[in-house]
């Protein structure tokens, strides 16, 4: 799960260029996730609004996919972040919940090892949970980010599966490398 992924669907409809870097934390057993987000356009002439976050995620010992992630700008605390669906090298899916005195604060979020995701993919990705409506899920753009694709893509896939523990790659997963048409992604 180390490595670069690109967040291709979150529940808010704002987002733009936003990608998440984990990596081991300096204290045995923490990750850091470093959030980037909103580069745009603007990169491209020199200039950036883009915004850098390090948050740090402590996995539970006996269920690694479930853990606690803690945004440093966050004055409501931690978050349960639970990674409900993954194949480690191209898509990811994680639901974030946060209690809040009388109300719950949640994102489904889709993520990507490219700045593309094959449709098959997403919709595997999506949290598929009788609460949680497919239509929460917006697209965050992610063209004109001035990503450096041969650079930014560097690290992920990474041998080290990080807080989720082992990859076994299934039969299924080899059948999909290779057949699904380019026109099957989804414009950003």
């Amino acid at each position: 799960f180390e490595g670069l992924w690109y967040v291709t669907e979150s529940f808010d409809e704002r987002e733009k260029c936003r990608t998440w870097n984990i990596t081991k934390g300096v204290v045995n057993g923490t990750w850091y996730l470093r959030e980037a987000k909103g580069a745009g356009v603007l990169s491209n002439v020199g200039l950036s609004d883009s915004k850098l976050t390090t948050a740090t995620l402590w996995p539970d010992p006996n269920t690694p996919a479930k853990m606690v992630v803690q945004w440093p700008l966050n004055i409501a605390g931690s978050y349960d972040f639970t990674v409900h669906t993954t194949d480690y090298e191209r898509f990811a899916g994680v639901f974030q919940c946060q209690q809040v005195v009388f109300f719950q604060r949640q994102n489904g979020i889709v993520l990507s090892r490219t700045s593309q995701l094959w449709v098959e993919l997403q919709q595997m990705a999506r949290l598929h949970h009788k609460d949680v409506k497919v239509e929460y899920f917006k697209p965050v753009k992610q063209s004109h980010c001035g990503y450096d694709r041969e650079v930014s893509n560097e690290g992920a896939g990474s041998s080290d599966p990080g807080p989720l523990g082992t990859y076994k790659n299934s039969k299924e997963e080899e059948d999909v490398e290779g057949r699904v048409p380019e026109k099957l992604f989804i414009p950003l």
